[in-house]
């Protein structure tokens, strides 16, 4: 069977040229994807702390309550 698909596959390359550049497609693809994914969520990260009232905060669900941490913000 193997011997058939190679007899195949030497006299027509076509298929294999044609699933390798869609592999090359897609991987160049998620990398694109991915480096805007991380550049978006970065900046919307500083364009939050920037705009937030001066308190950073790692983590919005659970707030700091010692009061020695932060200092007030001034109004």
């Amino acid at each position: 069977m193997s011997t058939l698909f190679w007899s195949v596959a030497k006299e027509n390359p076509g298929p294999g040229l044609a699933l390798a550049f869609l592999n090359l497609v897609v991987a160049l693809f998620l990398v694109g994807l991915s480096l805007l994914l991380g550049v978006t969520i970065s900046l919307l990260a500083g364009l939050h702390a920037f705009v937030s009232d001066g308190r950073l905060r790692i983590l919005g669900l659970v707030q700091d309550r010692s009061d020695h941490r932060q200092p007030e913000p001034e109004a």
